[in-house]
């Protein structure tokens, strides 16, 4: 009797398995598609974060137009670091841009260029190590900042006092001007791909999403989810949140008009968020 049972399950199994190899299953298989992949770019591609902090150094003390005469008491008279889009993206050297200015300094803007500059690394208030400090803009070249490690993590950071250096040798002189405090997130990156399905409204998203983890030095999963965007005039309006798994992964499939469409992984107080610059179904 049990050898009958089986026998029949084993028949019905078959020809199941036989219906979908002869395309008897999904319809979906015959639909043409074309797909476009795009990028949510990690920060470490970013023109601005790409700032060698040793050749800017070394640049900066060998300048011909650095005052010859250091004062007795340099003042630190702009150190502001940048609100927005400053992240950890690697173990060390990661660049904090400010707008940091000395007077007297160069006859040049910013001031400052030709001092050798330490300042104290403060995390929720706390001194935690000494970095360097060098003269400059927080948006364009010669960039002014700071190079952390992401020994802390993301979260609130202030600097100062700062120890600046006679380029030509003495005592440095410890200016005791604080920073602004400046909120540090981790980076984000992702890949996107989007699907059309051609002769229907019918669209699909492909999402791997990743977010840099300072304790182990890795872009990995840990976004909960991102939002599918639709572009309304010159606004960005949520279509669907859209769950990630814990890898960061997930799809999509909606139908819709025409319309273009972004991922944003929105921004947390640990993580940075950004977008791909949209797909036009």
């Amino acid at each position: 009797m049990r050898t009958s049972t089986l026998a029949r399950a084993g028949a019905v199994l078959t020809a199941s398995a036989l219906a979908l190899t002869l395309g008897a299953g999904s319809a979906s298989a015959s639909e043409d598609t074309s797909t476009t992949k795009t990028t949510i770019p990690g920060h470490a591609e970013a023109a601005a974060a790409k700032v060698d902090w040793n050749t800017a150094g070394l640049a900066r003390s060998g300048r011909s137009d650095v005052s010859a005469n250091f004062v007795a008491n340099p003042d630190l008279t702009t150190f502001a670091f940048a609100s927005k889009n400053q992240v950890l993206v690697g173990p060390t050297g990661n660049p904090i841009l400010g707008t940091i200015t000395v007077a007297p300094g160069n006859p040049g803007t910013p001031g400052g260029l030709g001092y050798s500059m330490t300042t104290n690394l403060k995390y929720y208030g706390t001194v935690k190590t000494a970095v360097p400090l060098y003269a400059g803009f927080a948006t364009k070249e010669p960039f002014g900042g700071t190079p952390i490690p992401d020994t802390y993590g993301p979260g609130l950071y202030s600097f100062g006092p700062t120890s600046i250096a006679d380029p030509g040798g003495g005592s440095p002189y410890v200016d005791p001007t604080l920073s602004n405090t400046v909120r540090v997130r981790n980076d984000t990156m992702g890949d996107i791909l989007y699907t059309k399905y051609i002769g229907s409204r019918k669209h699909k998203v492909t999402i791997h999403a990743q977010v840099y983890r300072p304790s182990a030095n890795v872009y990995a999963g840990g976004i909960s989810s991102v939002r599918l965007q639709y572009k309304s005039g010159s606004t960005w309006k949520t279509y669907k949140s859209i769950s990630l798994s814990k890898y960061g992964k997930a799809s999509y499939t909606w139908y819709s008009g025409k319309h273009t469409y972004r991922v944003l992984i929105p921004t947390t107080l640990s993580i940075q968020g950004k977008s791909d610059s949209g797909y036009y179904f």
